[in-house]
């Protein structure tokens, strides 16, 4: 996570949200939360899980925005916290410039994609998965 802010793109995309209405910025981990510092930007430091935090509040969406090694691994990431959360999500990430949308959001998602000049997708559902003890054995894959 501390890429996003590393290069600057953090506060871009806080810049570019800022259009549509009261905004939360929170960073998780120990890196983040350094590199969030190291950047100036005003975001919260989270003490507890992501999920957990988002499932204890009311958002009209949750933005997660990464710099992340693939894009797959963004759009992992936001399925998966799709599938534990009540709200709409746009995933960012903006090593790859993808946008993707999970939920009644298209319409944000183009208008962010237009302004940031990044590619939309439609956030894929990777099926059913599943990880038995002690293995990383999966089930059913989206591929």
């Amino acid at each position: 996570m501390s890429r996003i802010f590393d290069t600057g793109w953090a506060s871009k995309l806080l810049e570019a949200l800022k259009g549509y209405g009261e905004i939360t910025a929170v960073v998780s981990g120990t890196t983040g939360t350094v590199a969030m510092i190291d950047s100036g930007l005003a975001v919260t430091p989270l003490r507890e899980r992501f999920v957990d935090w988002v499932r204890a509040r009311e958002f009209d969406l949750i933005v997660n925005a990464t710099h992340a090694t693939s894009v797959e691994r963004m759009l992992a990431d936001c399925w998966h916290l799709s599938k534990k959360v009540r709200f709409p999500i746009i995933g960012i990430d903006t090593n790859s410039g993808t946008v993707a949308y999970w939920g009644d959001v298209k319409g944000v998602a183009e208008d962010l994609t237009k302004r940031l000049g990044f590619k939309l997708v439609q956030g894929p559902d990777f099926g059913v998965t599943f990880w038995r003890e002690g293995t990383k054995s999966t089930g059913e894959s989206w591929r």
